[in-house]
């Protein structure tokens, strides 16, 4: 893929980062492990293995672990980009609800 064609979407820095996330979509009532691969104050980019991706536009829950003490981070966030790598592994960019670039 030639890189220098794909425009940049995302309007804040973002920081590569490895951290368990739960996210939950109106399509089932199950929660869903990923992978954080990506964040910025505006929102994120996760691994998902599942046979029930979201769609672009939809409304999902984030539920991330601290590694210390304090409560998990939880926001909601709307998803910008789903991206099929195999059968049931996806790759999902999500923009927090109410964030500003």
């Amino acid at each position: 893929m030639n890189r220098e064609n794909v425009r940049e979407k995302r309007g804040a820095n973002r920081d590569s980062r490895r951290a368990s996330i739960y996210w939950n979509s109106p399509l089932v009532s199950e929660t869903h492990r990923g992978l954080m691969v990506e964040s910025s104050s505006c929102g994120l980019a996760f691994l998902a293995r599942s046979g029930h991706a979201p769609m672009e536009g939809m409304d999902i829950e984030t539920l991330i672990p601290n590694r210390d003490a304090r409560p998990p981070s939880k926001q909601s966030a709307t998803v910008r980009r789903v991206n099929r790598i195999h059968a049931d592994l996806f790759i999902i960019g999500a923009e927090y609800v109410g964030a500003t670039s």
